[in-house]
């Protein structure tokens, strides 16, 4: 009786202790929140922290909440859902309920910087309104559309941190290493290309990216223009340097249907430059021939069928820019041993995703018999797109060598 009277004491302490500490990490990221937020506003984001919650979720909580929410957020396209680094995440803003959402025990690792990132979610939200961010995306949803104002909503996160850490840098050299850095994302077209990025990052580095870029040119009322008028691909966002006024030709396919394989179409619409390259990052192509071999895309279609019996095909028809730049992907996948998966026809892609056999014969039949491919370019096939140029060039050593160029991201007018 009396072990058993010890051991509810001890759980009976144990509660309380960690009640204890839970309330005290409470106060401590909220006096982080409150912080970084007067900074923040300081800078001139007109941050309102009282409409800001605070939760603090288990690992395995905080996994489950975040996957929730990007599945809710993102096309139902299984083979779509490329690693986004969840696991290593301290802190997300949740705009469902308006909180932001720590991991138990964040606070002792996150820097303010990485808080200052999900404080600037919280403004976008409060100042646009997610749900009129993601208008066109529910609309009619596709994986492009999704990828680009993903882009754009992580990389004005990251533009506003490098405005916040270079406003609290406390000595010069702290400044001039931040003005560098940034230097060197704005001057690298294969930013991906860094030992330390990975598809996780995507939308951060490269969407950061592009609106340096964009911020060079306009300062913040540029960078947030995009909020109003998204960019027309992420093949801009991927490649802001280059020319890319000229409309995307669309695509069409008709809809599969196959008597003795029931299934029903569940998505249809563009994959996008982007997905393109976060693809072959998962398949482990080397990270500057995925940049090098993504950056021939010209525009596609792609159509997702899910089975009566739950099992899905992805059909996926790719046009590039030359032939050379579709035989390069063919090339690619045939080293990556998926060639069996795809078909090329002169600079356009067939690629069908599935493991269901028999989908996959029937579907095969299916973008065999619409041959609505883009002819040969003659006027781009004795070219060589300036960022294949670039990529090399940068994927010889960018990383390495000290740069002269210095950005400074001055406050929110």
């Amino acid at each position: 009786m009396r072990k058993i009277i010890l051991i509810l004491a001890f759980m009976l302490f144990s509660c309380q202790n960690n009640g204890d500490y839970r309330a005290q990490e409470l106060a401590t990221l909220t006096s982080m929140v409150n912080e970084v937020s007067e900074a923040l506003n300081n800078l001139g984001f007109d941050i309102h922290p009282e409409q800001i919650g605070i939760e603090i979720k288990e690992e395995r909580e905080l996994i489950a909440l975040f996957d929730a929410i990007n599945d809710q957020a993102g096309p139902e396209i299984e083979d779509s859902k490329i690693s986004h680094g969840v696991k290593d995440r301290l802190a997300f803003y949740d705009p469902n309920t308006k909180n932001i959402i720590f991991k138990a025990g964040a606070y002792k690792r996150m820097s303010k910087g990485y808080l200052a990132h999900e404080l600037s979610h919280a403004y976008q939200d409060q100042k646009w309104g997610f749900d009129k961010i993601w208008e066109k995306y529910k609309k009619k949803p596709s994986r492009e559309i999704y990828n680009i104002i993903n882009y754009l909503v992580e990389g004005h996160a990251e533009l506003a941190r490098q405005a916040y850490e270079q406003a609290q840098a406390t000595d010069k050299r702290t400044s001039l290493q931040l003005a560098i850095s940034l230097g060197k994302i704005a001057e690298n077209d294969c930013v991906i290309c860094s030992p330390k990025e990975n598809a996780a990052n995507l939308p951060y580095s490269l969407g950061l990216r592009f609106l340096v870029k964009e911020y060079l040119k306009g300062g913040w009322p540029q960078v947030e223009s995009h909020f109003e008028k998204l960019p027309q691909s992420s093949e801009q966002i991927l490649h802001p340097d280059d020319d890319l006024k000229i409309k995307q030709v669309q695509i069409d396919l008709p809809k599969w249907s196959d008597k003795y394989i029931p299934a029903d179409l569940v998505h249809e619409g563009p994959m996008g430059e982007a997905y393109l390259l976060a693809k072959l990052l998962s398949l482990n192509i080397a990270k500057p021939e995925a940049f090098l071999t993504s950056s021939g895309w010209h525009t596609d279609t792609a159509q997702l069928y899910r089975s009566k019996d739950k099992q899905e095909a992805l059909i996926w028809r790719i046009a590039f820019d030359r032939e050379l730049d579709a035989q390069q992907l063919e090339d690619v996948l045939i080293r990556a041993h998926v060639g069996d998966q795809i078909k090329r026809k002169n600079r356009n892609i067939d690629w069908i995703i599935t493991s269901n056999a028999s989908m996959k014969n029937s579907l095969r039949n299916f973008m065999d018999k619409y041959q609505n491919y883009l002819k040969p370019n003659s006027a781009q096939e004795t070219s060589t797109h300036n960022s294949e140029l670039r990529v090399k060039n940068d994927a010889a050593g960018f990383f390495g060598p000290y740069r002269a160029t210095r950005i400074h991201i001055g406050p929110h007018p």
